[in-house]
Formats: structure tokens, C-alpha cells, sequence
């Protein structure tokens, strides 16, 4: 049985009731693990930075702060084919997550996605729609039919979203895309970050949004936090302050009230609803537990946990990273088995200190952030 076959069943809408038992007792088992310190299962997802760089500044973007790009080496196009049919193909992965920064700031973009789903992946990727052309998305379908989702952004209307995006044509070109995807009948995820400036906009969007192939949108929060938060971080995981990559800007802070911004999220539900569009939130704890991640003391309410536990981040340079925003390297995949990192001392010991410290404060606004609803035992 291929691996598109099996997650054609696995997420299918008859036999899901079936298996979500099973997935939360191996999810249980997984965690029993992580806080015993052993060692964990492989995931059977890949999340891939492709590269560090952008043609885009937005405010909210911890990459733009950190300036990540500066100095990273990206794999050439022969060792991305070497790390997949090499390094990677004994594990049995049945997708990959193409990110960046902005993936499609590489020009062989198109040829990353045919070595991927040569090796029986679907690929799923985010973009910020603006380098999006018929020629290009043309060579990626033709090379592959193993595009399983693809994300992109809208932060609200013309002159907002450009403001917040820091180009002045980012959104005709983001709608350009849209009317691409659309034309070729693909279905797009739309991210939304709330954010003071675009608080009247995004209410609107589903009214702008329902024209095109729009399959959900996702809104969140923005993941900013201070200095006390990153130091507190620093000290639980042992990582230098370097290593925590996030947002750190009083600038972009919410000035609007708790119920205000909680206001906005539900009215574009609403308004979604109203439309026939699915509005989510990011994370899905948002919806239980508004208050204590807008207020970043979810770690005091709720037992909580992290998606990244399910997927292996991989950075350009062929590093095993945790996630995004902890980017110490646990090994490089050039040099190292992916066995012997994922399982190292070092990652299995930063997992336990992960969810004996319930999770991290810089972990609070995270759009991977998970309860353990059921509790581990």
C-alpha cells in the first residue's frame, strides 16, 4: 500500500472517528516518553526550510528582527537530492512542508518539489504570494501531482496590507496569486495575523476572500514577547538568547483591549459562517483559552504541549531544529543520520525539559502550541 493511499485513509471522514482513539494513545505514549527521556518514534513528517530570505519586511516577522538570513548557507539543488534519496528515504515520510522564509526566493523551487515527490511525498508549502506566476505554478503541476495544500497571507486590504507587509505592491501581487490559484482551481489556506493596524480589515475578509478558491482561513495572534520572556526561555532550555529567534517589539504590542481583539477573531467566524467559508483559529486552543495566550500566561492554565514534537524541521543548511523560533542545531543530516540526532541526548533531553517546564514563555502565542487535554498518564 503507498503512502498516498494510506493517507488517503487515515484522513478520511470514515475512518477518522476510528483511529482518533488509537492517535491520542500513541500521542500519550510519545509524551510518556519524551518526560522519561527515551528515546521517540521518527515522525513521518518533514517540515523544510528551503531558505532564509524574503523580498517581503513585514512588522511582525521574527525572521526580519533576527535578520536569519545573514550568513546561512542553503543546500544546492544536488545535495537537496542527496539528502532525500539518500538521508531520508529509509523513514518512510509521507509529507513535507516547504518553508522559509519565502521558498519561492529560490529559483530551482519547481525542481525542490520533484525530488521531494519523487520519493512518494506530498508537498505542502507557504508562500507569500508575490513571486507566484502561471509559469511557474504551470512546472510545479506538470513535474508533480503531489501538492497536497498550499498557504499564503492576507493581512487585510490594499494600503494595510502593504504597510504591514513593507512593500508597496505586496498586495496586487498577493491577489494576482489568488486569481492564479483560482484560475488553475486550487485551493488555497489563507494565514491572517492580528494585528492592531488591520483590526477593522480583517473582519472583512471573508467577504474579500470568498470569491476566490479559498478552502479556510486561519487568524492568530502575534507571536511577540520581551526580553524577561526570552531570558526566562534561555534559562529552562540552556540556549543562548541568540538561539531563541523571536519577536521582541514594543512597537507591535496590542494597544486594543483583550475584548476587543477577542471581538475581532469571532466576528470574522462570523462573517465567514455568513459566507460559506471556514474561519479557524491558530492555534485551536485560542478558542477555549482566548484570554490566557492574548495575555501570554496560558502556561498557568492549561497542560500544555508542542506540535513540533510530530515533525522534523529540517533549516537550509541541513540542521535538525526543534522549531522556527528554537534554532539550535542537533546535528546536520550532510554529516549525521537522522536516527542518531532525533534521538541524541541533547534533543531528547531538551523534549523532557520542554514539557516538564510546560512549555516555554516564548512558547505562549505559538501557533504549534497544543493542549494535553487528556493529561499524559
Amino acid at each position: 500500500m503507498n503512502n498516498r493511499l494510506i493517507e488517503a485513509v487515515r484522513t478520511s471522514r470514515f475512518t477518522r472517528p476510528f483511529l482518533e482513539p488509537y492517535r491520542m494513545a500513541r500521542n500519550r505514549w510519545i509524551h510518556r516518553k519524551i518526560l522519561n527521556g527515551e528515546s521517540i518514534p521518527i515522525p513521518k513528517s518533514i517540515a523544510f526550510e528551503v531558505t532564509q530570505r524574503c523580498n517581503l519586511n513585514c512588522k511582525m516577522c521574527f525572521y526580519r528582527q533576527h535578520k536569519t538570513e545573514a550568513g546561512l548557507k542553503e543546500l544546492t539543488i544536488k545535495e537537496i537530492g542527496f539528502l532525500f534519496r539518500e538521508k531520508l528515504s529509509e523513514n518512510g515520510f509521507r509529507n513535507c512542508f516547504l518553508t522559509g522564509s519565502e521558498p519561492f526566493m529560490r529559483n530551482d523551487i519547481e525542481d525542490i518539489i520533484k525530488i521531494i515527490t519523487n520519493e512518494g511525498m506530498e508537498i505542502s508549502f507557504q508562500t507569500n504570494g508575490t513571486l507566484i506566476t502561471e509559469e511557474r505554478l504551470k512546472k510545479i503541476f506538470e513535474s508533480s501531482n503531489r501538492i497536497a495544500l498550499i498557504g499564503t497571507s492576507c493581512e487585510g486590504f490594499e494600503m494595510v496590507h502593504n504597510r504591514i507587509r513593507g512593500r508597496s505592491d505586496a498586495y496586487k501581487r498577493a491577489m494576482k496569486s489568488l486569481e492564479i490559484f483560482k484560475k488553475k482551481g486550487i485551493s488555497v489556506n489563507i494565514s491572517v495575523i492580528v494585528l492592531d493596524e488591520n483590526l477593522k480589515d480583517v473582519v472583512k475578509l471573508p467577504a474579500l476572500l470568498v470569491d476566490y478558491s479559498v478552502n479556510q482561513i486561519d487568524i492568530g495572534l502575534v507571536a511577540n514577547y520581551n526580553d524577561d520572556e526570552v531570558r526566562k526561555s534561555s534559562l529552562i532550555t540552556g540556549f543562548d538568547s541568540d538561539e531563541i529567534h523571536t519577536l521582541v517589539s514594543e512597537e507591535i504590542e496590542y494597544k486594543n483591549s483583550l475584548k476587543e481583539i477577542q471581538k475581532t477573531f469571532y466576528k470574522t467566524i462570523e462573517n465567514g459562517e455568513n459566507r460559506g467559508l471556514k474561519v479557524v483559529f491558530s492555534p485551536a486552543l485560542l478558542n477555549k483559552c482566548f484570554e490566557g495566550i492574548f495575555n501570554r500566561n496560558i502556561r498557568e492554565k492549561c497542560l500544555l504541549t508542542c506540535a513540533g514534537f510530530f515533525s522534523v524541521r529540517i533549516a537550509p543548511d541541513a540542521s535538525i531544529i526543534h522549531c522556527p523560533f528554537l534554532r539550535r542545531s542537533f546535528g546536520n543530516l550532510l554529516d549525521t543520520s537522522l536516527e542518531t540526532i532525533w534521538n541524541s541526548i541533547e534533543f531528547r533531553e531538551f523534549r523532557r525539559k520542554l514539557l516538564v517546564s510546560n512549555m516555554l514563555p516564548t512558547c505562549t502565542r505559538c501557533g504549534k502550541l497544543r493542549e494535553l487535554s487528556k493529561g499524559i498518564t
